[in-house]
């Protein structure tokens, strides 16, 4: 089709990229999934079976290619021609002696993903956060993009959650179109 759309999706190998892929391949769009040269495709592989009895039909409509969210020319390449990106890649971690990876791989990762986003002109960027980045607050208010965020009581993976939506905040304030969601506890 001449109108199919080129998608990216990183992450794909994990909880919420490998749904969210499966859910690309009945778009009718061509769906690309980014992965770490040493990551296992099993995960998807059995959570499209949840999905189908079908699965090497949905499969097939993958292109799988090898990068890292914190190799720069390997995202360079992946990003020529692609129109639109999920950005789901993330290390998922509330133990604190992993804050250093998690920091890099979350917060300077999404900024690579950004910074090349803007440079490749991709059309549209969906970030894939998190509820804790919202914050928390007392009397049982309701959370909104407007209220107060403290480090206090926060966990690694929150706060470095938090710093990459500011990179994406930041990649909009120079003309990226972007989509933040924040799914709550999966």
């Amino acid at each position: 089709m001449d109108n199919q759309l080129k998608i990216l999706v990183t992450g794909g190998t994990g909880l919420v990229g490998s749904h969210l892929l499966y859910h690309l391949t009945l778009s009718g769009q061509h769906v690309i999934a980014l992965k770490r040269a040493s990551s296992s495709t099993e995960l998807a592989h059995k959570i499209f079976s949840w999905y189908t009895p079908f699965v090497d039909k949905q499969w097939k409509l993958i292109e799988w290619i090898d990068g890292d969210i914190m190799d720069i020319p390997s995202l360079q390449d992946a990003f020529e021609g692609i129109d639109q990106i999920y950005h789901a890649a993330a290390i998922v971690s509330f133990q604190g002696q992993n804050k250093s990876t998690i920091e890099q791989v979350n917060i300077t990762g999404t900024a690579n993903v950004v910074n090349i986003a803007l440079e490749k002109r991709i059309k549209k960027l969906v970030y894939v956060s998190s509820i804790g980045t919202l914050g928390r607050v007392q009397n049982k208010e309701v959370v909104s993009e407007t209220t107060y965020w403290s480090n206090k009581k926060t966990s690694v993976y929150s706060k470095s959650k938090y710093e990459a939506e500011q990179e994406v905040w930041r990649g909009m304030a120079e003309g990226l179109t972007a989509v933040i969601i924040n799914p709550s506890i999966i």
